[in-house]
């Protein structure tokens, strides 16, 4: 009685069957990241969205916005230009949430005009392009609210994650060349006119 042959796959075959899968893999896995990253964003747009609506409701209740805080203090890092507590204190939002690329820290947050320094009274300045919201011409320095075109912005960290102490506190958030998608690793932001707000295109 004669047993039937069995074949299998010879060293060839299965080299060719690993390279296959290695190439699915490398076309997929990009597309998979991607995806994430515009989960993210959708859902920092939207987080932001909330906050650019209690921001307005204070700036409609005290005709002015919270002042900004930053911090030059290695422990107070994760404090730097954090969201302003009178969000939460005057009830205009329940939590301040977590940023969606890095749930360590919630959104960013600064506005021209009055503001703090390591807890000390200063003014906050926006440095922006005279095309604004175009990139390029000469820049412009703002101290005053009324006089600058952009009063507060609001932001996520976006897909860069969290900058080394804000680039060494020389992070211009106002600047749109920050700004994702402009910059792929950007932040996700929107800003405030005084009369609208806007996310970035």
């Amino acid at each position: 009685m004669r047993r039937a042959a069995t074949h299998g796959f010879t060293l060839a075959e299965m080299l060719i069957v690993i390279a296959i899968i290695g190439i699915l893999v490398a076309l997929l896995v990009p597309a998979l990241q991607a995806a994430i990253v515009m989960a993210k964003v959708t859902q920092a747009e939207s987080d932001l969205r909330q906050i650019s609506m209690a921001l307005h409701q204070y700036y409609l209740r005290y005709a002015c916005l919270p002042p900004a805080r930053k911090y030059c203090l290695t422990e107070k890092r994760d404090q730097f230009l954090a969201l302003p507590q009178e969000l939460i204190k005057e009830e205009f939002l329940d939590v301040l949430p977590p940023d969606a690329f890095d749930a360590s820290r919630t959104y960013r947050y600064t506005a021209v005009g009055p503001g703090f320094i390591n807890d000390s009274p200063t003014t906050i300045k926006f440095v922006l392009p005279q095309a604004f919201p175009q990139v390029g011409g000469a820049w412009l320095k703002y101290t005053q609210p009324d006089r600058c075109p952009v009063k507060c912005i609001v932001w996520s960290v976006g897909p860069g994650g969290t900058p080394d102490f804000e680039v060494l506190l020389g992070f211009n958030p106002v600047d749109p060349a920050n700004w994702y998608p402009a910059s792929p690793r950007g932040i996700v932001c929107r800003y405030f006119t005084g009369k609208d707000w806007y996310s970035v295109p």
